[in-house]
């Protein structure tokens, strides 16, 4: 069994950590060496808004971080906000605790709260080793690309979107 709560300022490396081990281990058979050394880095480390924002929240057993994900209005790239639609933020699971249910946990209580917030239609960038974990979360392809995050690698990633 596993708690979803909201992320607190103070699981800022517990966080970082969870999505260290995450996006290393599972991102490894997507993406080569040389893209995850540059990627890493600034994937990894735990977004300071997203923690304290209330919609991005974290699985937690015996006093352990096993996955993190949330939502928020604003557009993570622009700040953009479109009415009715919210963005899936950072979602990852700890590569011990994968096919548990514990990104689907975060994902429906991402969706419930938002709807009840007047949230219908869902947008993420998944990773390329994420897509499969979306897809069964009823999104939908709308663009495959590759963006640049500042860093001198490109990064190929999925543009998704599912209506609630």
């Amino acid at each position: 069994m596993f708690l979803v709560r909201p992320a607190r300022a103070t699981d800022a490396d517990a966080a970082s950590a969870l999505l260290e081990a995450s996006y290393g281990a599972l991102l490894a058979g997507w993406y080569t060496p040389a893209v995850l050394e540059k990627v890493l880095p600034k994937i990894t480390r735990a977004n300071p808004a997203l923690l304290t924002c209330g919609t991005w929240y974290v699985a937690e057993a015996e006093d352990r971080l096993l996955g993190c994900g949330g939502w928020t209005r604003a557009h993570p790239a622009t700040g953009e906000v479109v009415p009715r639609v919210a963005h899936l933020r950072h979602f990852g699971t700890h590569p011990d605790a994968t096919r548990r249910g514990i990104g689907r946990a975060l994902a429906e209580r991402s969706f419930a709260e938002a709807a009840a917030e007047g949230i219908t239609t869902f947008e993420c960038a998944s990773t390329l080793g994420a897509e499969s974990f979306y897809a069964a979360l009823g999104f939908v392809v709308v663009e495959r690309k590759t963006i640049s995050m500042g860093l001198a690698v490109d990064f190929s990633c999925v543009m998704m979107t599912c209506a609630r």
